[in-house]
């Protein structure tokens, strides 16, 4: 069986990183001052942090329970299927 590697383009992991920053400042928005760019900055960090923290643990939650197919093809599979996981665009769905 052939492995292809995955690797998300440049502009696609950008754009997932605006994403988790746009729902961390949406998350921190005070509707009484909307515009504070304490709360847009912090705002910002989190969003990226949450984004960093949910693929680390669908890393380590793919990782947990699929050992055997993880001795038998690396460690490079749960990686790509990470990568996969946070790009459906990418996902192959034939039914």
């Amino acid at each position: 069986m052939e492995m292809m590697a995955y690797k998300s383009s440049g502009l696609k992991t950008w754009i997932r990183r605006i994403c988790f920053m746009g729902i961390g400042v949406c998350a921190l928005a005070n509707p009484m001052d909307f515009f504070n760019i304490y709360n847009i900055l912090f705002g910002l960090i989190i969003g990226l942090f949450f984004g960093f923290l949910y693929r680390r643990f669908l890393g380590v939650f793919l990782n947990l329970f699929n050992q055997q197919l993880k001795k038998e093809r690396g460690n490079a599979v749960i990686k790509e299927a990470v990568e996969m996981c946070t790009d459906p665009q990418k996902l192959d769905l034939k039914i």
